[in-house]
Formats: C-alpha cells, structure tokens, sequence
C-alpha cells in the first residue's frame, strides 16, 4: 500500500519552487529550462512536463534571503521547495564537488556569549519557540516520500549544517563551528529556508548543496565550476524525477 501511496505522488502534478542564491549557482540549470515567462527580474516561470516550476534567486544571506521567500510565498504556494546552492565544508568528511543533502541548519551567530559561554537565542528564552529547539531540521532529508535520494545520487550524505553571516577565512574558526555546533557544512541561507518551509508547512522541501571550497582555505583552492557541475547534474535529475521530462 506505501509503495502505491508513493507512486501516486510522483505522478500527482506539483507545483515546485526552486531557490537559489546566485544566478551562477543554478545557470546550467537556467539554460536547459529556458525560461517561457519572466515575471520578474529574479524570479522566472517555467512548465516541465506536468509541472509548474518557478525558479527564485533570493540573494545572498539571511535577510535577502528570508525577504525574497516570504515576499514569493504569501503570493504562491507550493507543494515541493528545493534549495540549491555551494557551501563550504567544515570538516574532512565532504570533499570538493561532494553533494549533499542539509538535514538541520542553525544560526551560528545568532545569540550571546555569557562567561565566555554561547547561548543561543533560544537558550535565552527567545528563540524560534514553535520548533523546540535552535535548531531547524528538515524531516524530509533522510525520510521523504517524493524527494528520494536514489533522484540524485547514490550515497547521498545528509549532513547538519550552520548558516553564517560571515564566510569562515580560517582554520581555528571552521573548527570551533564543527565543535560548537557538531556541523559539516557551513551555508549563508540555509536557515531562513528551513524556517520559511516549516513555518507555512510546505509538505516536502530539501536543501541540497555542493562543497565549492573548505572552510578557512585560500579562495585559489576553491573549486566553485565543480560544485556548479555537480550541483546543477543533480537539480536536473531531480526535475526529470518529477516531471519525466526528455529534453
């Protein structure tokens, strides 16, 4: 009966957002589904298959970011959310160009150093009270019945993730993130698109991210064109998942 349950909603027609940062983050993308309708400077409109798909970019950070989704989604909902974009890595775990699945992402500079101890906003009693925690998690990202993980590759890692207002230029810092906050990846928009897709209950939603650098290694190091590659291969066959699109 799942299994019937579970077809069913792949071949249900959906209505799907997909975020991204940066232009450049999801250009291959871009190219294949060239847009039909451009409603917007950054916002474009595009039908595959049976599927109504807007491509977002909100810019980069939390405020951009959270402006842009809450600006889109009180016009539109949706029943699928996808965020695509590159991150760093904060540990050995991921190497350039790795694909990964973001299961919960926090704030990592969001609250206030007591005695030389950080307290989250929530620890302060300020916090995000409808999650539970500091912590947003995605429950989509490990047990999800339309965004499977055999969509975009095997071996798909899902990995916790803390979203910065500054990029991470050195090593000792990487490593008190990975300490303070036990994460693997760092982004700069992770959270607020956790807490938009829960706060409107968006029934599946998925950050997916690809490592362009790691945290605290010169920007000559990066490899930005690899993370794009592999990032934007995947997106693609995520959309044919949906849409059995054959172009």
């Amino acid at each position: 009966m799942q299994l019937i349950n579970d077809l069913n909603l792949q071949n249900q027609v959906h209505k799907i957002l997909i975020l991204s940062a940066t232009p450049m983050e999801i250009e291959p993308l871009l190219q294949r589904y060239a847009p039909e309708i451009v409603i917007e400077d950054m916002l474009f409109s595009k039908r595959i298959g049976s599927c109504s798909v807007d491509f977002l970019i909100t810019g980069v950070g939390l405020m951009t970011s959270a402006f842009a989704m809450g600006t889109q989604m009180a016009r539109e909902s949706y029943d699928v959310m996808l965020q695509l974009g590159i991150a760093g890595s904060l540990n050995d775990r991921q190497k350039l160009g790795d694909l990964v699945c973001v299961a919960s992402e926090v704030i990592a500079d969001e609250g206030a150093y007591r005695q030389h101890q950080w307290m989250s906003l929530w620890d302060m009693g300020l916090g995000y009270k409808r999650n539970g925690s500091a912590r947003l998690t995605c429950p989509h990202a490990v047990h999800s019945r339309l965004c499977g993980k055999d969509v975009w590759m095997e071996n798909l890692r899902a990995v916790r993730a803390v979203s910065v207002n500054t990029i991470t230029t050195d090593f000792q810092k990487a490593a008190l993130l990975t300490n303070q906050f036990d994460a693997d990846i760092e982004t700069m928009e992770g959270a607020s698109f956790f807490f938009a897709a829960l706060s409107v209950h968006v029934p599946e939603f998925l950050s997916v991210r690809a490592i362009s650098n790691k945290a605290g290694a010169e920007r000559e190091d990066w490899d930005i064109p690899l993370a794009i590659d592999r990032l934007n291969r995947g997106a693609i066959s995520f959309l044919n998942h949906f849409t059995h699109d054959i172009l």
